[in-house]
């Protein structure tokens, strides 16, 4: 088991395209949700356990620039990860989503938020992309907030500059 979780581990750290993706989710399904917590010793992300991170676009950023402040208008409430990454097409593949984010927003110590706020915790499901039609494998540690969020700290994924 331990060779086929450095192979995921490896694949993962070789995510530059959605190709890529579909492997790793082959790779994936022949893991235990256990043994699935090594991919974070990628250096590609890590998972900080104790901070919330929440990957945006430029539009969400801008607001939360202005504003200082993320609380979601979906329904459901605002996702966030413990994820940590510099690369925006890991963070795009480990968390399944629609689009490459442009910001990383926090980290915000997971302390800090007051536990009637969490309404979901658990792993990011794989996905298809809309766009390209590849499988994003997901993986990555979420949590939803129902909770407005303060923010102190925003990144610039691009040129990896800090925004707030």
């Amino acid at each position: 088991m331990r060779d086929g979780i450095k192979g995921w581990i490896d694949l993962v750290s070789r995510l530059v395209t959605s190709s890529y993706c579909e492997e790793a989710l082959r790779q994936l399904r022949r893991l235990s949700i256990y043994d699935y917590f090594f991919i974070h010793k990628n250096p590609k992300a890590v998972d900080t356990e104790h901070y919330l991170f929440r990957y945006v676009r430029r539009k969400e950023a801008d607001f939360i620039k202005n504003k200082n402040i993320i609380y979601s208008i979906n329904p459901y409430g605002t996702y966030w990860t413990t994820m940590y990454t510099d690369d925006p097409m890991t963070a795009k593949c480990l968390l399944a989503l629609d689009y490459e984010p442009e910001f990383r927003v926090g980290g915000i110590p997971i302390d800090a938020v007051p536990r009637k706020g969490i309404i979901y915790q658990g792993i990011v499901k794989p996905k298809k992309d809309p766009i390209s039609g590849i499988i994003l494998p997901g993986g990555a540690w979420e949590i939803v907030l129902k909770v407005p969020v303060f923010i102190i700290y925003m990144v610039d994924l691009t040129t990896k500059t800090k925004i707030i």
